[in-house]
């Protein structure tokens, strides 16, 4: 153990040296140098090319600072209704959410916060428990296909990256209040106070309901604050958050018990720095260190009116740090960097554990008149299991101005969470002996990006080995954690978009957007699966935006959805805002209304879901 972490600190303290001395001889000058923002879900590398239109992986970007994003309840609310994630809740306003990304269970998936891997080493169903506001969220980068060249474990399916909101240079306060069905209530204030060099903004968000049937009730507290600061031409982050809720757990883990119920804490802390130098004519370069902590306990009751008979207490600490460089060049752009970091566990169920990680990673890219070439190769390392190699290869070609087509062949793995190696109940066995499993992603796709339209296809097959499920022979048999061998899935991606206010100018009509996913497996025969078979095989979202009156506007949702082993779904939802402008401030008004018709339907198991619903909600900016 002790050679391990010697080795492991002599790789990280290397690539500091190499890249710190690299910042000294390129910033020799000392001349600033301002680089464009970065966007970093599937890609360390930054360019200086503003016609750069190419990309070698299937992305989306959902937009969270608007006038819609305001209507948004959760996080997974927001993804379900504009994006083909598959959030899977087992409550309302994302009390609980697993995410899925072409057809990858919810283990499968990372989430990152400002470029940082987040995913919880306990399960992976407390990944979306993220300690930040709705208002502190500009965006989030969604990746489909794998992501491991670049994060490490976890990127089987795709990756999200939620990008917090950069704090403003003027002083303003923001205020909301949304109200609806249940006894739903959401109010929330943030503030943005700019100083010399340093600009901030911290908030906070409450949320509480009566739940829409017994044993759902929830009350949620979160707590945010991004700063920026600038110093001697280096630019540095810090992001602090804290998220408190509990929750009826009405059926979410045992149909046998309905008075479940769990809590939830959540802090996390990461710390940035980015270091521009000027190297020579036509270079750019930037240095990123980085260090990250994330605490969570989660507290469950198997039933809270004998809340001794089965209670599962459990904390866990994820933290590290890493440190890249990132050059773009006349010869291409290239990242490279290492980190390290530990995952530890303290569990009245899963006992006491832990486990060390280091990684170095290096990528490159490079265009070439209309041709654009991204290749990149990680290291992962882990105490517990064996060394990973995660390569990646991407090609991209523009036939025509705004025509492009693309491939990429790239190699995925996950390692086991601590609840899979190691969770024991009557129900359920871990199992010691998991090995990470591993996948090979092969994707070829087209686009076409106009001024009032863009069509996107991607067709991939992911080819993986040593999959972990929970299986069981027959129903009556224990769920076992279980490397299930090989298993296959493929699928097509296709999603267009149309703005009738380029065509038309300002009407009725404002903008269309599809999206559909169309997804199938190799059969596995002889088990009983728990995740890995209940991926969405249709998944269709269409989407209408409305230019109404006295500046009224409105969004309509449909979606329909056809799960392996369920029966297929029709949602229909819809939305009415109106800003108003209040001398020099502004307000937002809107009005949402959920599940129109009344729908029927489960998203998880045999948890039946929210039916109609109403909410209405204001914000104002001062």
């Amino acid at each position: 153990m002790k050679k391990n972490l010697l080795s492991m600190s002599t790789l990280f303290l290397l690539l500091v040296y190499i890249a710190t001395s690299t910042y000294e001889l390129a910033a020799a000058d000392d001349k600033k140098v301002k680089l464009k923002p970065v966007v970093v879900t599937s890609s360390r590398i930054y360019s200086q090319d503003e016609g750069l239109r190419l990309s070698t992986r299937c992305e989306e970007t959902l937009p969270m600072d608007t006038e819609e994003g305001e209507s948004f309840l959760s996080v997974p609310g927001a993804l379900e209704e504009v994006t083909l994630v598959d959030t899977r809740t087992r409550g309302p306003y994302g009390i609980q959410s697993d995410i899925s990304i072409r057809g990858a269970p919810f283990e499968e998936n990372l989430v990152l916060l400002d470029g940082i891997s987040v995913n919880d080493p306990q399960t992976g169903h407390h990944n979306m428990d993220l300690p930040i506001t709705l208002y502190d969220i500009e965006k989030i980068d969604i990746t489909y296909g794998p992501a491991s060249s670049v994060y490490g474990s976890g990127a089987f399916g795709g990756a999200l990256n939620i990008i917090p909101k950069a704090p403003r240079d003027t002083l303003n306060i923001h205020a909301a209040s949304t109200t609806g069905s249940w006894d739903f209530y959401s109010g929330s204030a943030s503030i943005n106070l700019p100083l010399k060099n340093i600009k901030s903004r911290s908030s906070v968000e409450w949320k509480r309901g009566s739940g829409f049937k017994p044993e759902t009730e929830f009350n949620a507290l979160t707590a945010s604050s991004y700063t920026e600061g600038s110093f001697g031409g280096a630019n540095g982050s810090l992001f602090l958050g804290y998220l408190t809720k509990k929750f009826g757990a009405d059926s979410f883990y045992s149909n046998i018990y309905d008075n479940e119920e769990e809590s939830v804490n959540t802090g996390i802390i990461i710390a940035k720095s980015e270091i521009p130098a000027e190297c020579r004519e036509g270079y750019q370069m930037k240095i990123t260190p980085a260090i990250y902590w994330k605490r969570l306990q989660d507290k469950f009751i198997l039933d809270r009116n004998r809340p001794f008979f089965s209670r599962n207490d459990h904390t866990t600490n994820l933290y590290g740090g890493e440190i890249s460089s990132a050059i773009d060049a006349p010869f291409g752009s290239a990242a490279y960097g290492a980190g390290a970091g530990a995952e530890t566990i303290e569990s009245t169920n899963l006992g006491n554990r832990s486990r060390v990680k280091a990684n170095a990673f290096l990528e490159y890219e490079a265009r070439i008149l209309n041709f654009l070439l991204n290749t990149g190769i990680r290291f992962d390392y882990y105490s517990t299991f064996k060394d990973e190699f995660s390569p990646a290869l991407g090609v991209a070609y523009e036939l025509l101005p705004g025509f492009s087509v693309r491939a990429r062949a790239a190699h995925a793995f996950r390692v086991p969470t601590f609840t899979e190696l190691y969770y024991r109940t009557p129900a359920n066995i871990g199992n010691p002996n998991l090995e990470p499993e591993t996948a090979w992603n092969y994707e070829v796709g087209a686009e076409i990006k106009k001024e009032f339209f863009y069509v996107k296809t991607d067709v991939f097959l992911r080819d993986s080995s040593g999959v972990i499920d929970w299986t069981r022979a027959v129903p009556t048999s224990l769920w076992r954690a279980e490397n299930i061998g090989e298993f296959n899935i493929y699928g097509v991606e296709v999603f267009f978009g149309l703005d009738f206010e380029k065509i038309y100018g300002k009407n009725f009509f404002k903008k269309f957007d599809l999206k559909y996913s169309y997804l199938e497996s190799t059969e596995k025969k002889g088990i009983i699966s728990k995740y890995v078979l209940e991926y969405l095989k249709h998944d269709l979202n269409l989407r209408l935006e409305c230019n109404l009156p006295f500046g009224f506007k409105e969004y309509f949702d449909f979606r329909f959805k056809k799960r392996v082993g369920s029966d297929h779904y029709f949602l229909f939802d819809s939305v009415i805002t109106r800003p108003v402008k209040l001398g020099n401030n502004s307000m937002n008004l809107f009005i949402r209304l959920d599940n129109i018709f009344n729908t029927a339907y489960c998203e998880q198991g045999d948890i039946e879901m929210p039916g109609r619903a109403i909410y209405g909600g204001a914000s104002v900016e001062f």
